[in-house]
């Protein structure tokens, strides 16, 4: 169980702040293997200074935690498991209780505590519903077709 990221001592994606301050695109894939054995490819946002893209295919805002709790929940302290759970959400890879599930799975694997991750796994299945009612089908395929050409990342 764990990630795998480009570079075996890395232990955070590798992203890109967005000029918004408020986003950051994931420059090279990961994935995460679960306790069940199955793995997560996460693919990059398409932001990349070789391609000149400039629109990432996805973002990610790390973990939404209110600014209030940030001293206590560090949106980027487990930036990973974060950035794994937007693309799931956002591609609706799993059920979206299946999506929180890996998310707390993901925090346990980066180290998280039992009151930091099951705090932070209540806070998403309480309020994780205003965000995947807002999908647009024709975006969760699109970004299900952009995965597949990350498959074996």
């Amino acid at each position: 169980m764990g990630f795998d990221f480009d570079i075996p001592e890395r232990k955070q994606p590798l992203t890109q702040e967005l000029a918004s301050g408020e986003e950051w695109a994931l420059l090279l894939p990961f994935s995460f293997t679960r306790p069940n054995g199955k793995r997560i490819n996460v693919p990059p946002a398409g932001l990349d200074a070789v391609t000149a893209i400039t629109k990432p295919v996805w973002t990610t805002d790390y973990g939404s935690i209110p600014k209030a709790f940030q001293n206590i929940f560090s949106p980027m302290k487990y930036g990973a498991a974060y950035l794994l759970h937007d693309w799931l959400y956002a591609s609706e890879g799993e059920s979206r209780s299946e999506c929180d599930w890996i998310l707390l799975e993901a925090l346990q694997a980066q180290g998280a505590n039992w009151f930091t991750r099951n705090t932070i796994y209540s806070a998403v299945r309480a309020g994780g519903w205003a965000v995947w009612r807002k999908h647009d089908k024709k975006e969760v395929q699109r970004l299900r077709e952009w995965a597949k050409s990350f498959a074996g990342c």
